[in-house]
């Protein structure tokens, strides 16, 4: 398959538009946002395992993993 240069120039352009779109969409997504809260819940469950009885740690195990589902809840769109 043979492309002329102004197909070639018109694909280009193309997937340059695409990966601008891509680029803002990710920039946009709060990703960040979600990875800061994840990382978050993992250091207070850690250190609750650290530092509480088996039994406490349990509670802040589920204590982080409610928070996760409120995010979930609270900002759906800042999540994957």
């Amino acid at each position: 398959m043979t492309m002329s240069k102004d197909e070639a120039q018109i694909t280009l352009e193309t997937i340059e538009k695409i990966q601008q779109q891509t680029r803002r969409t990710l920039a946009n997504g709060g990703g960040p946002i979600y990875m800061m809260i994840w990382g978050l819940v993992w250091f207070v469950g850690y250190l609750g395992s650290q530092y509480l009885l088996p039994q406490a740690a349990a509670y802040v195990w589920s204590g982080a993993t409610h928070l996760i589902r409120a995010g979930y809840v609270i900002c759906p769109t800042s999540f994957p």
